[in-house]
């Protein structure tokens, strides 16, 4: 099975799926998504649904700084693989860079926030990070969106 795994995945720059030297194997892939509070959107009157929803003017997202967290390089080198001209996927991270209030230097930081209802939608993964808001009995919603093209 070993050599049925591709060594990295993703473009431009592959993400290592085993070590070279055997120790070890990448055994989870988990997707981008967006953790946003129902309720104050519904007072906004915006929806969430894709990924360009996050450049509604009425919105402040919050996001990682890919300066200081892990998974937040990875969120970087997925978009820039984007099935889309590389002018268009510049065009929306310049927007949704203008639409960002804040980068947090953890990824853990991103649920927390939105689930204390200081931003109403941010960029997480759906592991422990967003569902621990939801066992918490905070009202906050994920959704996977469609990648642009």
């Amino acid at each position: 099975m070993w050599d049925e795994i591709p060594a990295t995945i993703g473009k431009p720059v592959g993400l290592p799926l085993k070590d070279p030297k055997g120790f070890w194997v990448g055994t989870t892939l988990e997707p981008y998504g967006l953790i946003y509070q129902p309720t104050l959107l519904k007072r906004m009157g915006v929806e969430i649904k894709d990924w360009d929803d996050l450049l509604n003017p009425k919105l402040k997202v919050i996001l990682p700084s890919a300066r200081r967290t892990g998974r937040a390089r990875v969120m970087r080198a997925t978009k820039s693989s984007w099935p889309c001209t590389a002018g268009k996927r510049m065009d929306w991270l310049t927007k949704l860079a203008a639409n960002t209030g804040i980068f947090t230097a953890r990824s853990r930081d991103v649920p927390s926030v939105v689930a204390k209802g200081e931003f109403a939608v941010g960029v997480a993964v759906p592991s422990y990070m967003a569902f621990a808001e939801v066992l918490g009995g905070y009202d906050v919603m994920f959704v996977y969106p469609r990648t642009p093209t």
